[in-house]
């Protein structure tokens, strides 16, 4: 799975295929089953134990008919604690952001061998992580997952995080929701790039798996971040669902953080990112200098992307 490029992914279609529909059970909820009467029982396993219940009440709505109970709530296991000044950015177990979406610069989306990738999510999931070093407390670990549908997006995110000299007490681990399957972490960055300016609900689309959203959302342990284009697409069901479940659920937490609000506390202005790159494309020959106020230079192509960044800035 982990070898098949995205292209091939979408019209490979082996993932809607497994042992449940092939026994004809469609769903969680037991009236939602076709068995054969007189020779199948089902037992449904309907405690969880990974997430706090503010993370499991989102899966548990999305593809277990709302069924799940949370093991963390029952025994009042605690949440891991972020450092005082990272709450700031997060403040909460669930945390949805705005990402900006236009085709401009590096909020454009481009391809990597078929495969999507924005540019300036990456950037900003790798700056917020990089924050969240500086503050961390030494004394503690932490397990970071970062899970994008498309493995040019996670494959970016890798790259830039491996680069930034993470303190070693933070381990993260890059992939697309296949890659995820099995694993947890204390916090999950779902960067929910998406491969059009518009949300079509092409069934064969990745985006249109309700697996890849199930996965990326039940990693996560303690933290959930959500990074979407919300203002520019509106009509993704999954993610509408998902931040539907937790306004009804835990209306006093919800809101949308737009990302221009986390780069102020990061850099002190909004925008930075996007004022501090020069984003041009990879020809076969290239040739440029450099500016001093220039932080992200980046050039791309169909087949390659390569990132300067200047630490000093």
């Amino acid at each position: 799975v982990l070898e098949v490029n995205d292209k091939e992914l979408e019209n490979f279609d082996f993932q809607d295929e497994n042992i449940y529909k092939m026994m004809d059970i469609n769903g969680f909820d037991t009236a939602e089953k076709d068995i054969r009467q007189d020779t199948d029982t089902i037992e449904n396993l309907k405690i969880q134990y990974r997430s706090i219940k503010e993370i499991g009440q989102l899966f548990s709505e999305l593809s277990y008919s709302k069924l799940l109970q949370h093991d963390r709530e029952e025994n009042r296991k605690e949440t891991k604690p972020l450092p005082a000044e990272f709450q700031k950015i997060i403040s909460s177990n669930v945390t949805f952001i705005d990402i900006p979406l236009r085709d401009d610069s590096i909020y454009k989306i481009n391809t990597l061998n078929g495969s999507s990738y924005q540019t300036y999510c990456a950037i900003l999931v790798a700056e917020i992580i990089k924050y969240f070093s500086e503050l961390e407390d030494k004394n503690k670990k932490w397990k970071i997952g970062l899970i994008a549908p498309y493995k040019a997006q996670a494959t970016l995110l890798k790259k830039l995080v491996d680069d930034y000299g993470i303190s070693e007490n933070i381990t993260i681990y890059a992939a697309t929701a296949h890659g995820f399957q099995g694993d947890e972490c204390d916090i999950v960055f779902f960067v929910c790039n998406p491969n059009d300016y518009k949300y079509t609900g092409y069934e064969k689309c990745l985006l249109s798996k309700e697996y890849i959203y199930n996965v990326a959302i039940s990693r996560a342990k303690d933290y959930l971040i959500i990074l979407h284009p919300f203002s520019t697409i509106g009509n993704n069901n999954f993610i509408n669902q998902i931040a539907k479940s937790h306004k009804n659920n835990f209306a006093d937490k919800f809101s949308i953080i737009e990302s221009s609000e986390i780069e102020k506390i990061i850099f002190g202005t909004e925008n930075y990112i996007y004022k501090y790159s020069n984003s041009t494309g990879h020809d076969s020959v290239n040739v440029f200098g450099t500016s001093d106020d220039i932080k992200y230079y980046i050039k791309v192509s169909d087949n390659a992307i390569d990132i300067q960044i200047k630490n000093n800035l």
